[in-house]
């Protein structure tokens, strides 16, 4: 497995060339309408064009950078009307045009990322469950299914696990559900720490989760899972918790058709942990079906 810091690091690298790539797309796109309007002249004006690529890094990279196109888009207007030999009765009319040209289209992003902001935060919450902050049953059945068909289509393995918390009942009947809140959130918190970032970890429900490792072997995947337990028991003892993990994983060559006979399966494995003592980990390679 990769280790942690790298895996960080490999995202933030993919998300840093995003955000460049939307906002030079946006800055080709204002040049280019600039250079549209310079050749068609004052006749036909290109300036409800300006808005296209300002409202694209709007709704992608929200208000800040959507501002500074604003500016440049104003200020190529500017430019493509003094090329054009565009003359002035007034000579402020030039530098007023340009605040309020700077004034529209910042405006308009200033809307269009707002509206962004708030339909994410409504798919965040309508994905997200409501005490870990992680993707909730529904959303992680959706990822895994996501997954399942890109694993199928380029052939690769595909690791998924179930993890259940030993005796979390007992714990929420003597110390409270409060108890049992931060009990989750400490596991919940140790998972994300040791995951990667491509990795799905999702709470199926009350105290089970299941993690979907793709692209990763069952090697790899176990060294992952026993270090998982092994911290979580750590961070659980040390607060005094009489609480530990049971984690079933499955390796799968030979794909399943859905996400509930992928997740059914690391759930059955799961119970094999629980029927032998609890408190471990045991991940099978699956290359064909598994009998019921």
């Amino acid at each position: 497995m990769i280790p942690a810091l790298s895996r960080k690091r490999a995202g933030m690298e993919t998300s840093r060339r995003q955000f460049i790539l939307i906002l030079l797309a946006g800055v080709l796109g204002v040049a280019v309408v600039a250079l549209i309007d310079l050749v068609t002249g004052a006749e036909m004006r290109a300036f409800p064009f300006y808005l296209i690529p300002i409202i694209y890094v709007a709704w992608h990279l929200g208000s800040p950078s959507a501002l500074i196109l604003a500016l440049f888009a104003a200020l190529s207007i500017a430019v493509t009307d003094r090329l054009a030999g565009k003359q002035y009765a007034q000579p402020l009319a030039e530098y007023w045009n340009i605040f309020a040209e700077y004034v529209t289209f910042s405006f308009t992003a200033y809307l269009i990322a707002k509206q962004a902001q708030q339909r994410r935060a409504a798919e965040q919450l309508a994905s997200a469950d409501p005490l870990t902050g992680i993707q909730n049953r529904r959303a992680f059945y959706e990822s895994v299914s996501a997954e399942l068909r890109r694993a199928r289509r380029y052939a690769h393995t595909l690791t998924i696990a179930y993890l259940d918390l030993d005796d979390f009942k007992s714990l929420n009947d003597n110390l409270g559900h409060s108890v049992g809140d931060e009990a989750l959130l400490t596991f919940v918190g140790v998972a994300q720490s040791l995951i990667r970032d491509v990795d799905m970890l999702g709470r199926i429900g009350g105290d089970e989760f299941s993690i979907l490792f793709p692209e990763t072997s069952a090697e790899e995947a176990q060294a992952v899972l026993e270090r998982l337990i092994l911290c979580a028991e750590s961070e659980f003892r040390r607060r005094a918790w009489s609480v530990t993990v049971s984690c079933g994983a499955v390796a799968f060559v030979d794909l399943p058709n859905s996400a509930q006979e992928l997740i059914d399966y690391a759930d059955r494995c799961m119970y094999e942990v629980k029927r032998s003592g609890k408190n471990g980990v045991r991940v099978y390679i699956q290359d064909s079906p598994i009998s019921p």
